[in-house]
């Protein structure tokens, strides 16, 4: 049985990003430092409060000291910024920020964001950390955490972002043009991809946070999968990678916590409804005759995660689809995947010449760890053995 903390920690990582969302909503980018305070005070009276006993309803107690500090926050300074006029009415400001919060208004505000996060005036690092703090609800320390980088960093990043949004305007808070929509769909969908992937695969020891954080990356494509203006067959595409993926969460690592290969898993703990959505969501994704990187990524997790068994995974097709990758996406961890295909069908030998023939991989933590495999099924325990050590150094390196 959970402990009240932890259900507090979760609610507070579910709901914070939907919360600020929808206050930004109501109040506007440029007041993003009032939206921030407004759902952090609430989030610290929570606290305060819940020590002693939690509300018969935690999540509706946040929506309603919100919302009762927003319509305080207009009611005081409704002359002195820009606002809507139906919240310069008392006869209307309540029931705009009760609409601003029902369920439909809480998805549409954060599609919003999450274009207003990817805005192309944004470099990429600092847009992920921007969704991450105000989508996902983590600190600077936990984000600094998750993808094993340093406060500093990401403080710049979203000092950057956060003037950037403020000078934005209205503007941040509109989902672009019809014409513009394309290229800013891909900007989201590439962050979605990094928050995932950088989750799932982290070496940080914050599982339940990563497993939160690829939870909510699932819920935040789905939201842009049921959206007329953004469903598409690239948004179902990568909602299937991630189902695929997230479904063998819990049988990734043992009880000692060490990292489980693909054969070692239980399959008894792979999640069957996530598979089942994420076979539906690649059935979807079929239609057109766009082929983006994100359909190959999920033909390639359906072949592992349908398979009644990994004897009976076609890896002949495998490598194939490992191959198409390879031309959207020539990076070490696509070879290094193509290298662990290679090995089940012509064995580690040749799994081993091509990984080093491939170029600027040796600071790869991954890298080595495959080659310390691979020369280990090879018999050659030698080099097995250094290929682990300079792993073990590269995950000191990072840990610093």
């Amino acid at each position: 049985m959970m402990k009240s903390d932890e259900i507090t920690g979760n609610l507070f990582r579910e709901e914070s990003g939907r919360l600020l969302a929808s206050v930004i909503h109501l109040l506007g980018a440029v007041n993003l430092n009032v939206a921030e305070d407004i759902v952090q005070d609430t989030m610290m009276a929570a606290v305060n409060q819940w020590r002693f006993q939690l509300p018969e309803n935690p999540r509706a107690w946040l929506y309603r000291v919100v919302k009762n500090k927003t319509i305080d926050f207009i009611r005081q300074k409704k002359k002195l910024v820009e606002l809507s006029p139906l919240l310069l009415s008392e006869w209307t400001i309540g029931s705009e920020v009760e609409k601003s919060f029902s369920d439909k208004e809480i998805k549409d505000n954060q599609l919003r964001m999450m274009f207003a996060s990817c805005h192309p005036e944004l470099a990429k690092p600092a847009q992920i950390a921007f969704i991450l703090k105000t989508l996902f609800g983590l600190s600077v320390k936990e984000i600094s955490r998750v993808f094993l980088s340093n406060e500093e960093t990401i403080t710049k990043r979203l000092y950057r972002a956060r003037e950037k949004f403020r000078q934005l305007g209205k503007e941040a808070i509109n989902v672009p043009a019809a014409d513009e929509l394309p290229h800013r769909l891909q900007s989201v969908l590439k962050c979605i991809y990094l928050i995932f992937t950088e989750s799932y695969f982290s070496l940080s020891d914050e599982s339940v946070m990563r497993k939160d954080l690829c939870s909510e990356a699932i819920y935040l494509c789905e939201n842009l999968a049921l959206h007329p203006v953004t469903a598409s067959p690239q948004v179902y595409a990568l909602l299937a990678l991630m189902c695929f993926h997230a479904s063998r969460f819990d049988a990734r690592i043992n009880a000692q916590g060490e990292m489980l290969t693909f054969e070692e898993q239980d399959r008894n703990l792979w999640n069957s409804q996530l598979i089942q959505k994420g076979a539906d969501y690649l059935n979807r994704s079929m239609a057109g005759d766009q082929v983006t990187a994100y359909h190959i990524e999920a033909m390639i997790a359906a072949n592992y995660s349908l398979s009644a068994s990994a004897a009976s995974i076609d890896w002949l097709a495998t490598l194939w689809l490992y191959d198409q990758l390879l031309l959207f996406n020539a990076s070490a961890v696509v070879k290094i995947n193509r290298a662990y295909v290679l090995s089940k069908i012509e064995g580690p030998t040749a799994a081993i010449k091509f990984l080093l023939a491939q170029e600027n991989m040796n600071s790869n933590l991954f890298y080595h760890i495959m080659l310390g495999e691979l020369y280990k099924q090879d018999g050659r325990f030698a080099l097995s053995r250094q290929h682990f050590m300079d792993a073990g150094k590269l995950v000191t390196i990072i840990e610093e």
